[in-house]
Order: structure tokens, then C-alpha cells, then sequence
């Protein structure tokens, strides 16, 4: 049987919906509405987490840090105004009689220093961009998992009541049946403690759904909506999958490789500017004034050149040197980590869908015929209450199962959208047929 899926995204358009919308307001109707919750939506939670997680403001900030630096980077030091009295007579102290200037002093940098510092303040803000732009994919997919991880909990719960409520009628039916004689004790005390194990599932099961919304609610920044009930089940799902494989140039696009191509070229021309460090910036300067004593104009210029004698910036090269080699590797690193997170990703998406895909269609429902059968033959003496008690755990673990493997579908992939950098609808996606 052909098995396609496509599970339900957003993808990164939603991104443009975020001019013009009011966090505070869309948090605060969330929230609480004439005193009833208001179910959270992905894309309600998504726009949240973008212009309220800590993390967001904290790297928007980098940027702006970034672009006061580059706009910085490579300007001449201002000019200096100069007042010079010299030759002021001792005993009289008149300056009339001593040589007065006024004039301007201007640093002028070695050729190249300037440029070199404005592509390294121009270096510095794309990979502080291309790091933001990391950091929002990251946050959205952790977003998805979370709120994936909260429907989860939930579905498990659900089960989990329902079995504890399962678990006491057989429990009481059991102790009706060991009072009238039907049923031996050692059955009402099986049947006790499969209600009891019950109880304890669906009360971990509870502080799992809690844990489970305070994550999503961390990582949108909005505490106030840990209790809002979250809008979604993650049984929709239907359509096409994700590709097959990834796009030769894939990496190229991912903003992890960007921000490292863009430190890498910030670390070669801060190599550029250190290698121009030893050389000197020269000072000019101007004046002009009057000799009092000989009562004529004058015009005074001046030249300073700092001589590298005991510092020649050595230690300034070898870290420079140092820092190119580390951008370098790191490249080379991220690219490989990119790479074999792919491959995990792809082959735990594969493995997701065949299990869903084996359980949504051979196992729940054989289990639920099973079930059927065994409740039908207990009524009619064909079946032992152990046996009905076994049957109900085995469905029950069955329908946990597929829960879980239902978030380990969305949970791989969000992991590969993540990866690709960009909307995997934006590629050709072919048709997954997994074995049975």
C-alpha cells in the first residue's frame, strides 16, 4: 500500500506576517479571553517566540553592535586644533613678545589600514546577520518540537486515562466476580495492580504534558501561557514527504556556513591589518602665527613618524594568523557537522515513517480486533479475565507507541527543514513508498 506524507508546517513565509502584528496583544488574547484559555496555534506560538524570546532580542542586538562597528571601522581620527605659545619671556611673561600659533593636526593612517579595518567591520556584520538568521531557524525548530512534544504528552495521557478507567472497571469487575465465586483471588489482585500501574503512567504522564509546556513555554518567552491549551493533533498528516535526498549545493545556503565564510573572511583581513600594523601612521600638522619679538608673521610645519623600534606588533600577526587558521577549521567543521546531521536526520525521517506507517496500518488495527474478539469472548466464557486484562495493556502500549512515533516524525522533520536552512516545500519532493 502506497503511504505519502507531508506533515504539517508553516514554513518560513509566516516570517513576513510578523510586520505589523502586536506580540503583547496576540500574547494577552491568548492568554485569556471572558476567562477562558484560548487554544495556542504553531503559528500563534512561532510569531511569540520570534519577537519575545530572549535569545531573539539578544542576537537582533549583536547586529545592531555589528553595524555600529562596521559603520565605524576605517575612519580617519578627527583633526586636532592646535594653540602654541613658545619663546614667552620669562621675567615680563607678555605674550606679546613670544611666538604664537595656531594650526591643525591630522593623523593620516599607512595606506591600506583603513580598508582593511572597513572589510572587517563589513565581515563582521554578515556573519553577525547570518548568526541571527541561524539562531531564529534554531528557535523555530525547537518551537515545532516543543509544541509537537506538548500534543504528545497530551495524546499519551488521553491513553493513559483511558486505561486507568479500563483498569478500575476490570478491577471492580474482578472483585464482583471473586465474591460470587466465578473468579479465583489471585485474578482481583492482577487486576488491582494493572490499575494501580495505570494510576502511576497517567501521573507521569501529567508531569510530562507540565514539563512539556513549560518548555514551550520558555522558548516563547510568555510564561503567562504554560495553561493555554495548545490547537492540533499529531495525527495530521498526509500528502507528500520531505526529499529523498538533499540538494548538492544545500550547505551553501545554510546561514551556520555563511556565518563561518563570512568569520573567515573577517579573520583575513584582520591578518591584512596586522601585517600593516608595524608600519607608522604619520602626523601632520600646520601653524600659523606672528614672532612678537620680531615682529614678523610666521608658518610652522611639522612631520611625527612613530619609529617601530620595540614594538613591531609580532604578537598582534601571530594571533591573527592564529584566529584566520581557527575561522578555517571551523568551516570545515560546521560543514562536515551539517553534513552527518543530514544523514542522521534523513535515515531517522525513513525510519519514522516506516514504523507510522507499520503501526497506523498492521498493528493498531489488529490490536483493536483483538481486543474486540477477546472482550466478545469474555462475555461468552471463551476467554479468561487474564486474558482480557493482557489484551487491554497490549493495545494500550500500542496506541502509546504510535504517539511516539508520530513525534518522532514531526521531530525529524522539523530537524531536516532545519538543516536545509530554508522551507523543504521550496524542493521537489519525491514519493516515499517505505517497506511494510
Amino acid at each position: 500500500m502506497k503511504f505519502t506524507i507531508n506533515l504539517f508546517r508553516l514554513g518560513w513565509p509566516f516570517l513576513a506576517l510578523i510586520v505589523g502584528l502586536n506580540p503583547v496583544g496576540l500574547s494577552r488574547a491568548l492568554a485569556q479571553t471572558n476567562g477562558v484559555n484560548q487554544p495556542l496555534r504553531l503559528d500563534d506560538a512561532l510569531r511569540l517566540a520570534l519577537s519575545r524570546n530572549p535569545e531573539i532580542r539578544r542576537n537582533l542586538a549583536r547586529v545592531e553592535a555589528a553595524t555600529g562597528r562596521a559603520d565605524q571601522a576605517g575612519r580617519w581620527p578627527n583633526p586636532e586644533l592646535e594653540l602654541v605659545a613658545e619663546d614667552v619671556p620669562g621675567r615680563s611673561g607678555e605674550l606679546s613678545e613670544s611666538k604664537t600659533l595656531i594650526g591643525v593636526a591630522q593623523t593620516v593612517p599607512f595606506p591600506g589600514k583603513p580598508k582593511a579595518e572597513r572589510a572587517i567591520g563589513r565581515h563582521g556584520l554578515r556573519a553577525q546577520e547570518a548568526e541571527r538568521a541561524a539562531g531564529e531557524i534554531a528557535l523555530v525548530r525547537d518551537v515545532k518540537l516543543a509544541f509537537w512534544k506538548v500534543l504528545a504528552t497530551e495524546a499519551e495521557l488521553q491513553v493513559t486515562r483511558e486505561l486507568t478507567a479500563m483498569a478500575e472497571s476490570s478491577a471492580r469487575l474482578a472483585r464482583v466476580r471473586v465474591e460470587s465465586g466465578e473468579l479465583a483471588y489471585p485474578a482481583q489482585l492482577r487486576a488491582e495492580v494493572e490499575w494501580e500501574q495505570a494510576r502511576n503512567e497517567a501521573r507521569n504522564a501529567q508531569q510530562s504534558v507540565a514539563l512539556a509546556r513549560q518548555e514551550l513555554a520558555r522558548l516563547i518567552g510568555q510564561p503567562d501561557l504554560q495553561e493555554a491549551p495548545v490547537a492540533g493533533t499529531l495525527d495530521e498528516i498526509a500528502g507528500e514527504p520531505p526529499m529523498r535526498r538533499r540538494p548538492a549545493d544545500w550547505p551553501m545556503h545554510h546561514p551556520d556556513l555563511q556565518a563561518g565564510r563570512a568569520r573567515m573572511a573577517e579573520a583575513s583581513a584582520a591578518t591584512r591589518r596586522a601585517a600593516l600594523a608595524p608600519y607608522p601612521d604619520v602626523r601632520l600638522s600646520v601653524a600659523g602665527g606672528r614672532d612678537g619679538a620680531a615682529d614678523a608673521s610666521i608658518m610652522e610645519f611639522r612631520i611625527g613618524l612613530p619609529l617601530p623600534i620595540f614594538d613591531r606588533a609580532k604578537g598582534n600577526r601571530q594571533e591573527a594568523e592564529a584566529r584566520f587558521t581557527e575561522a578555517e577549521a571551523q568551516l570545515q567543521a560546521t560543514e562536515l557537522r551539517l553534513r552527518r546531521d543530514w544523514d542522521a536526520a534523513a535515515e531517522r525521517y525513513h525510519t519514522a515513517v516506516a514504523q507510522v506507517t507499520r503501526c497506523r496500518e498492521q498493528i493498531l488495527p489488529k490490536a483493536t480486533e483483538a481486543l474486540q474478539l477477546v472482550q466478545t469472548g469474555f462475555e461468552y466464557g471463551k476467554f479468561g479475565f487474564l486474558d482480557l486484562l493482557d489484551t487491554q495493556r497490549t493495545v494500550a502500549e500500542a496506541r502509546l507507541a504510535y504517539q511516539r512515533q508520530l513525534f518522532e516524525l514531526h521531530a525529524a522533520e522539523v530537524e531536516l527543514e532545519a538543516l536545509l536552512g530554508a522551507p523543504v516545500e521550496s524542493f521537489p519532493p519525491p514519493t516515499l513508498n517505505p517497506t511494510p
